[in-house]
């Protein structure tokens, strides 16, 4: 007998986890895609940058969430909120050029008891 079986690929920011893909039959995917990305955002701990997660069927996505980045205001840190608006405005440019250039460079760290984690669903 025939069935309708997909994969579907789970995406973290844009990098195929392959470890994290699975089959499922077309009409449950998008149920079971979003219930995927739902506890992958609970699990995945924060970084300081946003981790996106995506799932999707060959390149079509059919879920999505994100994992919001750990904020430091420098402001707040080191002037409390006093001095110069240039001065601020400057460190907080920086401060968003450095998270940019950070999410270039960096792979998403997973631990391994969210692989475990996530096979329970």
């Amino acid at each position: 007998r025939e069935s309708d079986i997909v994969k579907v690929q789970v995406a973290l920011n844009g990098d195929v986890v392959d470890e994290m893909s699975f089959l499922c039959l077309r009409d449950l995917a998008q149920d079971k895609a979003q219930a995927w990305c739902a506890k992958l955002q609970q699990l995945i701990p924060r970084q300081m940058f946003e981790i996106r997660i995506q799932a999707r069927i060959g390149s079509k996505p059919i879920a999505k969430s994100v994992v919001k980045a750990v904020r430091k205001q420098v402001i707040r840190d080191s002037f409390l909120g006093k001095g110069d608006p240039s001065r601020i405005e400057k460190l907080l440019q920086r401060q968003k050029d450095g998270k940019a250039r950070m999410r270039e460079i960096s792979n998403v760290q997973v631990p391994p008891e969210v692989f475990v984690e996530i096979m329970r669903i």
